[in-house]
C-alpha cells in the first residue's frame, strides 16, 4: 500500500464484482406481514427481556410470525388453561439465490424442519449441525435465532420453502420467526398457493416468464 501511494498508482474498479452480484439485490421479508398465515400461526411481538443486552430482540425486531401448539383459554369455572392447537407448516415461494432465517429464540421454543423443493435442508452449524432438525431454543432463554438455509440457488424459477414446527407432544412450544432474508434473483418471498404447497413434496414451480416483475 505504501509503495502504491509513493508511486502514485491509481485504483481501478473492476467491470464486474469479483465474487458475483448475488447481494446487489437483497431483501428482508417480514413474515408476519404475509396474509393469511397458516393454521396455528399468528402475529406476535418480540420479548422485552433477553439473556444479555445485545440479544434483546425488541431492539432489532418488530412483529413476529409465531407458531404455537397451545392457546390460553378461560374455562367455565373462570380458571385459565392451555388448549392444544394444531400447527400447519409455513410454505413459501422464494425467488432468490440465498436464504437466511431470522427470528427470536426463547426457552419455550421448539424444533423445526425445513424442506426446499421437497428435499430436507441440513443444519449447517450450531445445535444439530449435520442433522435435519433445527433447534429454536438456542440459549435456554430469549435471544437471537439465525440460520443460513440455502445459497447458490438457481434463479430461473421460484423455490418452494417449507418450515415445519416439530413440537413435543404434551408440552407448550412455540416458534418465533421475524423474517426471511433473501438475495439474488428477484429477492422476493410470497405465501405458496394451495396447489403449490401440495404436501407430497412434488410441487415444482414453473420457470418464470420474461417480462415485468409481478407481485
Amino acid at each position: 500500500f505504501e509503495a502504491a501511494v509513493a508511486e502514485g498508482r491509481r485504483g481501478r474498479i473492476p467491470e464486474k464484482p469479483l465474487f458475483g452480484d448475488t447481494f446487489q439485490r437483497a431483501r428482508r421479508v417480514r413474515l408476519a406481514d404475509l396474509d393469511p398465515l397458516p393454521a396455528g400461526w399468528s402475529r406476535g411481538r418480540p420479548a422485552l427481556t433477553a439473556v444479555n443486552h445485545d440479544w434483546l430482540m425488541s431492539r432489532w425486531l418488530d412483529d413476529l410470525a409465531v407458531a404455537a401448539n397451545f392457546r390460553a383459554v378461560t374455562r367455565g369455572d373462570g380458571l385459565k388453561s392451555d388448549e392444544p392447537v394444531a400447527v400447519a407448516p409455513l410454505r413459501l415461494q422464494v425467488d432468490a439465490a440465498y436464504i437466511l432465517l431470522f427470528g427470536q429464540a426463547s426457552a419455550e421454543s421448539g424444533r423445526f424442519r425445513v424442506r426446499l423443493d421437497g428435499k430436507p435442508v441440513t443444519v449447517r452449524d450450531g445445535p444439530g449441525a449435520g442433522t435435519e432438525v433445527f433447534e429454536a431454543n438456542r440459549w435456554d432463554g430469549n435471544g437471537f435465532l439465525l440460520y443460513e438455509l440455502a445459497s447458490g440457488l438457481a434463479t430461473e424459477a421460484e423455490h418452494l420453502l417449507e418450515i415445519e414446527p416439530v413440537f413435543e407432544k404434551g408440552k407448550a412450544r412455540e416458534l418465533r420467526l421475524e423474517s426471511l432474508c433473501v438475495a439474488g434473483g428477484r429477492a422476493e418471498v410470497r405465501l405458496a398457493t394451495a396447489a403449490e404447497a401440495e404436501p407430497d413434496g412434488g410441487a415444482v414451480s414453473e420457470p418464470r416468464k420474461s417480462g415485468g416483475c409481478t407481485k
